[in-house]
């Protein structure tokens, strides 16, 4: 019988294609039962290249299309087999391939997990929920630092969804409004310090958006029309060149109720001028036409101005626009 055993001596032969003599080892011969030393009589390297000029040949067309693709940044997604821009626009990224991109698409790698997760719904949720116990701490950290870097985008996918949700939202606050309200009392006693801040920071940022709510509710309070907006207001601060429409001083400005809310002053653009905090706090809620004259700051044409502007005519309102 022959004998195919590979020999373990220390001697070299000569490759048959390239006519390199090499060492006669597996490290560069491969084994090969119809030779005498039980090994190939072409290196392997040879090998390789004979290999690869094979499969040029056989493939000449499609390595060709490839190459076109290459050129043209083109991408055929291996399941739907349709041809895209090879960007993570259409594919998602992955280090592993050459080009660093899936070889799905997005929109069919997007079908197959959904597919997947309605399949396999139940197990999906017992998993996360499983995983979600057990790295507590972890999925803590992890959510608020996300929430930290992408404060803008939760704030427009939660309107979005509350404005689809809207009955849900409601239907769900009704049934847990017990279990709501204890929460929240706990969370505001456990969380007071940080929550006082917040409060400060917000009131700081936001002065004149929360002096509009405040002043919108004491309207209400009293049944007036209070339908002023922050646009508005900005324009009438621009129609008095933000300054005082009293003295005419540039000054931080404060919105005045030409008729106080305690004498049934509205809270509309017909009631609102911007005055500063000195005048503001001098005229309190007495009468214009008595206060202003009284005035050292009296002018006629920024009294006439500011009648004008609000439509009034011999002390009458003429214009009412709500």
């Amino acid at each position: 019988m022959r004998n195919y055993n590979i020999t373990t001596e220390k001697i070299n032969k000569i490759c048959t294609r390239c006519g390199i003599e090499k060492p006669l080892t597996l490290e560069y011969f491969k084994k090969d039962r119809t030779m005498k030393n039980g090994l190939s009589s072409r290196c392997k390297e040879c090998d390789s290249i004979i290999k690869h000029e094979k499969y040029c040949k056989e493939h000449e067309e499609e390595i060709k299309t490839k190459e076109e693709r290459e050129r043209k940044n083109l991408k055929v997604c291996t399941h739907c087999e349709e041809e895209l821009t090879a960007t993570t626009e259409n594919f998602h990224r992955n280090k592993n391939n050459k080009d660093g991109l899936e070889f799905w698409c997005k929109s069919c790698k997007a079908n197959y997990l959904k597919e997947y997760g309605q399949k396999n719904i139940v197990k999906i949720r017992e998993y996360q929920k499983k995983w979600g116990m057990e790295n507590e701490e972890k999925v803590k950290v992890k959510r608020k630092i996300y929430e930290l870097k992408n404060v803008e985008h939760i704030k427009e996918q939660w309107q979005i969804y509350s404005k689809k949700n809207k009955n849900n939202i409601k239907a769900y606050r009704d049934k847990n409004k017990e279990v709501n309200s204890k929460y929240n009392k706990q969370y505001r006693k456990e969380h007071h310090e940080e929550l006082k801040e917040q409060y400060k920071e917000y009131y700081n940022n936001h002065k004149e958006i929360y002096h509009l709510s405040n002043q919108k509710r004491k309207a209400i309070k009293r049944k007036l029309p209070n339908t002023l907006t922050m646009q508005q207001w900005e324009k009438i601060k621009s129609d008095f060149n933000n300054k005082c429409a009293y003295c005419g001083e540039e000054k931080p400005l404060a919105q005045e109720h030409f008729i106080a809310l305690s004498k049934g002053g509205e809270y509309t653009v017909n009631n609102i001028i911007p005055v500063c905090k000195s005048c503001n706090s001098s005229k309190r809620d007495r009468n214009f036409f008595e206060w202003y004259h009284k005035q050292d700051f009296y002018n006629k044409t920024k009294e006439s101005f500011v009648l004008k502007y609000l439509g009034y005519k011999k002390e009458a309102q003429q214009l009412k626009i709500i």
